[in-house]
């Protein structure tokens, strides 16, 4: 049989920083499409996890995605992906988002339900759990499985050895692994082991440079063939590095800020300072600006005092 391997949606109700246009709209034509392509051939959606990018949504942003879910003609199943629950804990999933759609979308299923439905067996590996093995050929986690290479500290993933595994002793357990976590698009082979990750729906920061897809996976046979997403935008379109060049700016246009506020201090009263301060402080500032910073609430202050 087939399935449609689909890796971290992260859906969300607020737009990252790094869209130039609205993701929460585009999110949704994304999962329309997909939807329409698992129809057309009639296959299960098998996520990666992560499906949503905080573990409580906006009802309005479940509703919507619950909605393109509905018109599925087979299930959506799921590993628990860290963002999908809270304080990453599994033993209160019931308390997220894709807990609720989990008791009350019948479209909306555990991979461990997918045996009872199609007669094939699954193992996983949730967020930070162990693996149970119960001798399947088929592995879908939401941790990366990578290869020794690249658990090498030279590699991203190999600095924070939390957010991913290596296929190890598993390329003579498992004929297919599908992970995620890793905003990677990769595919490799080890022993006997295909090891897929599909990459993410959606594009949050301008590390993920990538066109987003999906991938059509035969179990039977190991083929498996990747399909890029023709309603994401191509990356020049979407990612923008303003946020970037804003970053590289911030602690001048701070100092302007903070200046223009200095030249018309009569103005304002000491409280106002303090909020501004209070605000400020969220922002990384080097020693430069926090002694301007102390300068002119003092002056502030003194000229309150006279």
């Amino acid at each position: 049989m087939q399935i449609l391997s689909v890796g971290d949606a992260h859906i969300t109700g607020k737009n990252p920083i790094a869209r130039i246009d609205d993701l929460t709209e585009t999110q949704y034509e994304k999962w329309e499409e997909i939807r329409d392509y698992a129809n057309a051939k009639n296959v299960p959606i098998v996520s990666s996890g992560d499906i949503f990018n905080v573990s409580v949504v906006a009802n309005s942003v479940k509703s919507k995605f619950g909605g393109i879910i509905s018109t599925l003609k087979n299930p959506l199943y799921f590993v628990w992906g860290n963002h999908d629950l809270l304080y990453h804990a599994l033993k209160i999933w019931d308390r997220t988002s894709l807990g609720v759609m989990l008791k009350n979308n019948p479209k909306v299923k555990h991979i461990s339900s997918f045996e009872e439905d199609y007669g094939v067996a699954w193992d996983w590996i949730d967020w930070d759990t162990p693996l149970k093995s119960n001798g399947a050929r088929f592995l879908l986690s939401h941790k990366a499985i990578i290869s020794n290479k690249q658990m090498d500290a030279s590699f991203w993933i190999g600095r924070d050895k939390s957010f991913a595994m290596t296929v190890g002793k598993w390329s003579e357990n498992y004929r297919i692994i599908q992970c995620g976590h890793w905003h990677k698009q990769y595919s490799f082979k080890s022993g006997k082991t295909i090891v897929i990750n599909p990459g993410p729906v959606s594009r949050i920061n301008t590390e993920d440079n990538l066109h987003p897809s999906i991938c059509l996976i035969n179990l039977d046979t190991g083929v498996f063939r990747r399909y890029s997403l023709q309603s994401a935008k191509p990356f020049e379109e979407v990612i923008s590095n303003k946020h970037i060049i804003r970053k590289e700016n911030n602690s001048e246009n701070i100092k302007r800020f903070l200046s223009s506020i200095d030249k018309s201090n009569s103005r304002y009263g000491s409280s106002f300072m303090e909020n501004i301060m209070n605000i400020v402080e969220s922002h990384e500032l080097d020693k430069e600006m926090e002694e301007l910073l102390i300068d002119i609430l003092s002056k502030s202050r003194e000229k309150k005092n006279k």
